[in-house]
């Protein structure tokens, strides 16, 4: 019988699953590419790419250090302009401020009446009951108060493009080696 195990990178830092596109896909989870991964089975891999919508330089920044350790590829925007302009590049994920200047629930609104369906997790310091349920009724899939813990974050980053995955019809195709 053949045993199988996850492959992970070890360097003093947790690792994630390797995710590989298919063709059939449209909007599916990229992974990253392992150094010893057969180019084969990673070739139409590439870093995750997270949009992060703060107006906040220094959350964009503590943001940018915890996903990089990760090896997510980061986009940044201040504000709602800047934002719109980077979905055409089709982010993986989206995490959004609801405190911008120009007011993240219109944002969040304005995704999802252009049918984007990127996922979108909210980090807000608004903890009010009233506007969490407002963010998730307009199709934000999670919604984490600030202060957060970057390692909740990240656990939270990877269930939901995991349900991402699992929602479109796909399967992810994880990478195992023989033991």
């Amino acid at each position: 019988m053949k045993s199988h195990s996850l492959k992970f990178r070890h360097r003093g830092r947790i690792e994630r699953p390797y995710y590989r596109r298919t063709s059939a896909q449209s909007r599916n989870v990229r992974g990253t590419q392992a150094d010893s991964a057969p180019q084969s089975e990673t070739a139409n891999a590439g870093p995750l790419r997270i949009l992060v919508v703060d107006d906040e330089r220094r959350i964009r920044k503590l943001l940018g250090m915890g996903l990089k350790t990760q090896s997510y590829e980061l986009l940044e925007a201040p504000d709602r302009q800047t934002s719109l302009k980077l979905l055409l590049q089709n982010p993986d994920l989206i995490i959004l401020d609801l405190g911008l200047p120009d007011d993240g629930l219109e944002l969040l609104r304005e995704i999802r009446d252009r049918n984007e369906m990127f996922p979108i997790i909210v980090l807000s310091d608004r903890d009010h009951q009233t506007i969490k349920a407002q963010a998730l009724d307009l199709g934000a899939k999670d919604y984490i108060p600030k202060p957060f813990a970057m390692d909740e974050l990240l656990v939270r980053i990877r269930a939901v493009l995991c349900n991402q995955q699992h929602a479109g019809g796909g399967r992810p195709m994880l990478e195992t080696e023989r033991l």
